[in-house]
């Protein structure tokens, strides 16, 4: 009897010890996930344009303890090799890189402030965001939301064995359920339940990408971060904690024109434009100039009040709008500019380039 006390006493020091070593790690992962270490803001990334690829995307993998896989590929005059981490990019489609990275290609890419160094030297350089011909083949919210989870599902299940070591801790002496029940049976069937239960939580807030939907349309107020992937976003152009991007082929064929709030992830305002929407924002003075595909031209203030608009004469394929000193300077797939005063839109000038 006296030896199987002491036995209870020794075991209960070993759940003492585990629950301690589990509330330590489980309060590590919940600091991190409430503080959003896991997340990459924009604001964390270098942007890298015009790079031309000298060899097509690649799948690699490494087997053994550390396995590995990823996808990668090399740029003319550039000494990195460029990855995607597979892990980090669970919701990426690899088969759709692979087919769509050529040698040959112009892209842009982004990768981390803190990974800067890494760039145009002999090593791996990570990359978050990769863009050919305007389309973004990596869904750059869902790998924050993936790696948030994970170390949502990681707190969860370390605070749920912390409680229930600590429980069985508690008891001085053995109760006799334990003579017929080992309590560690007990805390693996709950930490298997937790675990799908976690997982199955995660995967039922991805956004579930159907190419014979349309995207919906955001309302003002609502998150836009789980409803959207980055096909849907286009153009982005940040400025303060605000992030300016339009849509394409929504729902009843409308065209939007979205600022977004990084911070709190809510749609700030949003306003419909003229078909297509796929050029970038031009930010002057606290106003915002956006044109369409087919050359429709739109002034709006930093609330998102349309204070003027114009549309051209005869469609035409614009490009980017640029500010240069009080005027708008648009160019057109004929070469033809024409220039608008900012604050009215009356056009100023108007001349064609030639060759």
């Amino acid at each position: 009897m006296a030896k199987n006390s002491e036995d209870w006493q020794e075991t209960r020091k070993i759940y003492l010890a585990v629950s301690t070593l589990c509330f330590l790690l489980g309060t590590f992962f919940f600091i991190r996930v409430i503080t959003g270490s896991y997340i990459i803001q924009l604001s964390d990334l270098v942007v890298c344009e015009n790079l031309i690829t000298s060899e097509g995307a690649k799948f690699k993998e490494t087997k053994g303890k550390h396995s590995q896989k990823w996808i990668e590929f090399k740029c003319i005059d550039n000494k990195s090799t460029f990855k995607i981490i597979d892990y980090d990019y669970r919701c990426v489609v690899d088969d759709d890189i692979l087919n769509a990275i050529k040698a040959g290609d112009t892209i842009s890419l982004s990768i981390l402030k803190s990974d800067i160094d890494d760039f145009d030297n002999d090593t791996a350089c990570e990359i978050h965001s990769l863009v050919k011909n305007g389309k973004e083949y990596l869904d750059f919210n869902c790998r924050n939301k993936e790696d948030n989870g994970d170390g949502e599902r990681a707190f969860i299940l370390l605070f749920a064995i912390t409680i229930m070591t600590g429980i069985v801790f508690l008891f001085a002496k053995k109760p006799k359920f334990f003579d017929h029940v080992n309590p560690k049976f007990i805390i693996w069937i709950v930490i298997i339940v937790l675990f799908f239960a976690t997982l199955s939580g995660c995967q039922n807030n991805k956004f579930d990408y159907d190419p014979s939907l349309p995207y919906p349309e955001l309302k003002v107020g609502e998150r836009w971060d789980d409803k959207y992937d980055n096909r849907g976003l286009q153009n982005g152009i940040v400025k303060g904690d605000f992030l300016y991007v339009n849509t394409i082929n929504i729902s009843e064929g409308k065209e939007f024109l979205y600022c977004l709030n990084l911070e709190t992830k809510k749609v700030t305002w949003k306003n419909e434009v003229d078909l297509y929407a796929s050029q970038p924002v031009c930010i002057s003075q606290n106003r915002i100039y956006y044109v369409s595909y087919v050359g429709s031209i739109y002034c709006f203030s930093a609330v998102g009040k349309k204070l003027w608009s114009l549309k051209p004469d005869v469609y035409h394929m614009a490009d980017q709008l640029k500010t240069v000193n009080d005027n708008l300077v648009l160019t057109n797939a004929n070469h033809e500019v024409f220039e608008f005063d900012k604050n009215s839109g009356k056009i100023v000038t108007q001349y064609v380039i030639t060759e």
